[in-house]
């Protein structure tokens, strides 16, 4: 139990030693950056953009602000006044719902595949054989048509930050 302690105030210790800069980050969190897409940000190892170096609230490295205001900053075209309908996550300004903030094994740092992170939420596309209520074609197991070497997903036809159509269907 004493060596446990010992480790854990070593330890304690050289976490405390290392946020004494924010510029370490990468040193010890490379996990965060360690997947296939990584955000542009973390990637430089400008964590200063999203996160505070001064405490706040006793804490250090907390975000400067709300996720979308600091996703904001740098993808204005994704300010919410730019579009007539929005998808639920992107209205309530949480990006990290379908997105991880520093990197991801999918395009668009997405937090899984595009069909599993559509159904994770539309529940009702869950089932087996489920076919689209108004296409009539199956969800999933069929190549894409309309992008060659790509199988048939939810993003074939919908793209939830579409800026105009209802449903967010893509061309229309």
């Amino acid at each position: 139990m004493l060596k446990k302690i010992i480790f854990i105030k070593r330890k304690r210790k050289i976490c405390l030693d290392s946020h004494a800069s924010i510029q370490n980050c990468a040193e010890c969190h490379k996990r965060i950056l360690s997947k296939k897409y990584v955000h542009g940000t973390a990637g430089f190892g400008d964590c200063n953009v999203c996160h505070l170096e001064d405490n706040k609230n006793g804490v250090k490295y907390t975000v400067q602000q709300s996720i979308v205001e600091i996703c904001i900053n740098c993808h204005n075209n994704m300010r919410i006044d730019n579009y007539r309908y929005a998808h639920g996550p992107f209205v309530a300004g949480s990006c990290e719902v379908c997105h991880d903030l520093h990197s991801s094994e999918y395009p668009h740092q997405l937090k899984m595949d595009t069909k599993d992170l559509c159904i994770s939420c539309h529940h009702e596309f869950k089932k087996p054989g489920v076919i689209h209520v108004v296409t009539k074609h199956p969800l999933s197991g069929k190549r894409d048509p309309s992008r060659p070497g790509k199988m048939l997903q939810c993003s074939s036809c919908h793209n939830p930050m579409e800026k105009i159509p209802r449903y967010f269907l893509l061309g229309v």
